[in-house]
């Protein structure tokens, strides 16, 4: 059986019924009634025969030949229509029936003449086409058997088209996706699959319908190591981080149907094109450089996306990371000096994330830089002229720290042109599982595993967990499932797969002993700070008000670690 044939075999019976018919019983033929209104069949009632015109014309010589008819007439109801291959295929005809009347007549050998005529020619076509194909190409039906097996897919796995045909899928192929694919009616594109042994693929697999009935599915798949190599050449193009990476996200790779969420990408994706700053915030973990990235990348600038994340860089150094030096400027300066990041960006877009972050003596000269695009490297006597867009973010209060004189207020609106605010993770609940589904089959490529989706417990699990971590922290807790699913570990929750080993000390209601309690208070400020700062050490110790050596002293007496 081909495609084709089993296309036909699947159509409705309304699909090829005729209505043009004379329903009469054998005692009273009228062959002249037939012959004039141009009839396509007689339905005899009383002997369940239908009659079409060779047939009317040898009885109409003698009402004898009548007798040499056997009755070759399938009866159907109209409200139990059915697929053809559900009906009896030895009959010549099907009647079909509406309330006890007859309401048309389908003509099998008729259709099916046709149809193999038209099978012969067409599939002769698309097998051409698909054999062409460099993908491995596997069509089966709602049973899951094999109804087409291209070229490719034999060469891939040395398993002819005659040993597939007709065969159920996993006979051959015990981890095939096809056979989730049809019971799920569920689509899958890219994603990793070890069907059998050691093959490994990258596949896209989707059901087939017909007439909204879900007739089968289709697989295309790739051998890895086209990917591999693929994906090697990518590497060789992206050697300097600093001044390549430009075109890693787009808001195509931004997942969210949540209505709030989709409002912020749709005013992003108008103002990409302007030079209009723009501030982002929210939530350690919300997203906020892949926003930036994905602005920078729909606008026309043909400079790089440079991020530059000012928490990170010890106070003294940010001054010659943002603007660079000349040789010679300073100790320790390298011979050649040094390119800043703004330089960098020349054209294209800065991220200054952790804004807030930033040191008030240096907050006049990115000011300037705002007003006029002029700048001096350290140690340099000549002004730099740049063309570079300023997107700044964090997950700070940022009017609070203008109120506390810690943050320039005409600095802050300046960079707050347009102001876009990422919700928590927690408040997109209905892009959990979308969220789910794009990592799952991320790591499940990385880590070379079989993983399609997660488990229904564990998905209700997740979507009501309240995500302090949000979308980075989703990531990581999908990264370690993949990671336990590859090493047999079925069952995982949420205390268990955690991607940071804090655990707040539970305290006995009845014990009120005050250093135990105030060592406890200490403990949990210290979780919660660490927390706060997204495990940021540094960053930790400055939300306490205590120095970074305090902080580790006090982290290995309370036994708090964190780690992935």
């Amino acid at each position: 059986m081909n495609i084709l044939d089993s296309l036909f075999k699947q159509s409705k019976v309304e699909d090829i019924v005729s209505n043009n018919f004379l329903t009469m019983n054998s005692e009273n033929i009228d062959i002249e009634l037939f012959q004039r209104d141009n009839i396509d069949y007689i339905y005899l009632q009383d002997k369940k025969i239908v009659l079409n015109c060779k047939d009317v014309l040898l009885i109409s010589q003698s009402i004898e030949n009548l007798n040499g008819f056997e009755q070759n007439a399938d009866i159907v109801d109209i409200n139990s229509f059915d697929r053809i291959d559900k009906l009896n295929l030895d009959n010549r005809y099907i009647v079909v029936v509406h309330k006890n009347e007859i309401y048309g007549i389908v003509d099998l050998t008729y259709y099916k003449r046709n149809q193999a005529l038209l099978s012969r020619e067409v599939y002769s076509v698309v097998r051409d086409v698909l054999n062409a194909s460099h993908d491995a190409i596997c069509v089966v039906n709602d049973e899951k058997k094999v109804l087409f097996w291209n070229y490719t897919a034999s060469q891939m796995y040395g398993i002819s088209e005659e040993e597939m045909l007709g065969n159920a899928i996993n006979e051959s192929f015990p981890k095939a996706l096809l056979p989730h694919v049809v019971d799920s009616q569920k689509a899958y594109e890219n994603v990793f699959n070890n069907p059998r042994g050691d093959f490994k693929n990258i596949i896209t697999a989707r059901p087939l319908y017909l007439n909204g009935i879900m007739i089968g599915g289709v697989s295309c798949d790739k051998d890895i190591s086209d990917i591999e190599n693929e994906s090697k050449v990518t590497k060789n193009t992206k050697k300097d981080y600093d001044s390549k990476n430009i075109y890693v996200n787009t808001f195509d790779n931004l997942v969210g149907e949540d209505s709030r969420f989709a409002e912020i990408v749709e005013l992003a994706k108008k103002i990409s094109d302007t030079n209009i700053n723009v501030l982002i915030t929210g939530e350690s973990g919300t997203g906020k450089e892949i926003f930036a990235q994905a602005i920078h990348n729909k606008s026309k600038r043909s400079g790089n996306f440079v991020p530059v994340n000012c928490s990170a860089i010890p106070r003294d150094l940010i001054e010659s990371e943002l603007f660079g030096y000349e040789k010679g400027s300073f100790t320790g300066a390298l011979s050649e000096g040094k390119t800043g990041k703004f330089e960098l960006a020349n054209n294209g877009t800065i991220l200054l994330d952790e804004i807030g972050d930033l040191p008030l003596s240096m907050q006049p000269k990115i000011l300037r830089i705002l007003e006029d695009g002029i700048f001096y490297r350290i140690g340099g006597n000549i002004p730099i002229k740049i063309d570079t867009r300023i997107i700044s973010s964090t997950n700070r209060d940022i009017k609070s720290l203008v109120d506390q004189r810690l943050f320039r207020k005409d600095l802050y609106y300046r960079l707050n042109s347009v102001h876009i605010e990422l919700p928590p993770l927690r408040e997109r609940k209905r892009d959990i599982p979308l969220l789910i589904e794009k990592f799952i089959k991320e790591f499940a490529m990385n880590y070379k595993i079989n993983v399609f989706e997660i488990e229904e417990d564990i998905m209700k699990e997740l979507i009501s967990y309240p995500w302090e971590g949000n979308i980075r922290e989703l990531r990581n807790i999908i990264e370690r499932y993949v990671i336990m699913k590859k090493n047999g570990i079925k069952d995982l929750g949420l205390p268990i797969c955690s991607s940071i080993v804090l655990q707040e000390e539970k305290i006995d209601e009845d014990d009120f002993e005050l250093n135990y309690r105030m060592t406890a208070m200490e403990k949990n400020f210290i979780i919660k700070a660490l927390k706060a700062a997204d495990h940021n050490q540094s960053k930790a110790a400055k939300l306490l008000k205590i120095p970074r050596t305090t902080l580790i002293y006090k982290m290995e007496k309370h036994k708090i670690k964190v780690g992935i």
